[in-house]
């Protein structure tokens, strides 16, 4: 008789944030921030440890990115309001109008939580240090306002003299995969910002990105995608991007899914006219199940800068 696998409910956040920091040259930054919290201290239940970063979505300049870890503990103040105290440290940078320097980034803040339906909403202070800049302003203390999701994931457990909890119906699935993206852009307008033509002759250079997409499927059809994305050629060094949203897959037949995507993202620099950062990406496309845990994946669609210039057709291909 085969063995019954049991497994585990260990409970995770999703930690959103928005901010405004003072730059050094006197303009104002928006940040949003994303992260993903484990529990993992059995010992203290309240603390978390947090995986994630920032990046620049509002002013002009897209292209801020910093990735790290925080630390931190949620005490509960009544049924529905908790207070969440952490730290953070990560590193990264953008353009040299930012914090130029080492690139270094430290993040303490204070935010209460109040849980309104399902999500809790988030409101309190940071303090934001840039401890290696070159920058005569490195650090502010400022207003953020923020959401918070709670969701489990499975782990299987080994030792059967654990309590577990029984788990009825399919385990959620993930994958990761390699891609390419192209860019074919729009001639429109010019997409440097410094107001020029990135191919001449009123032209801009269509470009290519590599990168790698994060999908974690938690239905029979929709799945939450994450996809970090760096330059790959055409004349687009320094350029980056991270996105999140919902993906939708439906069956077809012999392996054959159908899907669609909508992201919004951050990204910039190269030069790129992204304006604050924040972008959005419209994908549909097929995707072919080669095996239990191989697959392939072919999207188009369209994608642009909501404060920029640069607009374009997408192109994406994946093995995973």
């Amino acid at each position: 008789m085969a063995e019954m696998l049991s497994y585990k409910s260990m409970p995770i956040s999703w930690r959103s944030s928005y901010e405004v920091i003072p730059l050094p040259a006197g303009d104002e930054m928006g940040v949003v921030g994303f992260h993903y919290d484990l529990m993992p201290f059995k010992s203290l239940p309240s603390s978390y440890l947090g995986f994630g970063g920032y990046g620049g979505a509002v002013g002009e300049e897209g292209g801020f990115f910093t990735m790290g870890a925080t630390l931190g503990n949620r005490f509960e103040l009544s049924r529905r309001l908790k207070l969440d105290l952490g730290y953070h440290f990560g590193g990264g940078g953008g353009s040299g109008l930012t914090f130029p320097g080492g690139g270094m980034i430290t993040r303490a803040h204070a935010m209460l939580e109040f849980q309104l339906g399902g999500p809790y909403w988030r409101m309190g202070v940071a303090h934001t240090d840039f401890p290696n800049t070159t920058a005569n302003e490195s650090s502010d203390t400022h207003l953020v306002a923020g959401l918070r999701l709670d969701s489990f994931s499975w782990r299987q457990i080994f030792d059967n003299s654990e309590s577990v909890t029984p788990y009825q119906g399919e385990l959620e699935r993930y994958r990761i995969m390699p891609s390419l993206m192209h860019y074919a852009t729009d001639d429109d307008h010019p997409m440097h910002r410094s107001g020029i033509y990135t191919g001449g002759a009123g032209e801009n250079t269509d470009f290519n990105l590599l990168g790698i997409q994060f999908d974690h499927q938690f239905s029979h059809f929709f799945y939450n995608s994450v996809e970090l994305y760096g330059a790959g050629g055409g004349g687009s060094d320094g350029y980056a991007s991270i996105s999140a949203g919902l993906g939708a897959r439906v069956p077809l037949f012999a392996g054959l899914n159908w899907e669609s995507k909508a992201l919004l993202g951050l990204a910039g620099d190269g030069r790129i006219d992204t304006g604050g950062g924040l972008t959005v990406h419209l994908m549909t496309g097929l995707s072919l199940e080669l095996s239990e845990h191989w697959y392939v994946k072919a999207m188009a669609g369209r994608m642009a800068a909501l404060e920029g210039e640069i607009k374009a057709d997408a192109y994406e291909i994946g093995i995973g």
